[in-house]
């Protein structure tokens, strides 16, 4: 698990499941929250979300849509499609 983002959310999330102030404090203000936990003043136009699921609810979670074309923009590459 080398990617930061991912072993940040990892650890907040381990402590909302054992700590529900910590839990309820995550849903209100998730933004606070992380720049509590990683020390960091994030960007004021960026928003966080946070949703708990339940019996009845599960959420999926995908990237942004990046085409093809813009990754071989931004990288000078073309990618081979498979035979």
């Amino acid at each position: 698990m080398s990617n930061p983002r991912i072993k940040l959310e990892d650890q907040v999330i381990k402590k909302a499941m054992k700590d529900d102030s910590f839990r309820k404090k995550l849903l209100e203000d998730p933004k606070i929250v992380f720049e509590l936990e990683t020390g960091v003043k994030l960007p004021e136009s960026l928003n966080i979300m946070v949703l708990q699921e339940d019996q009845n609810n599960v959420y999926l979670v995908i990237p942004p849509f990046r085409s093809i074309a813009a990754e071989e923009e931004l990288t000078g590459t073309v990618r081979q499609e498979p035979c």
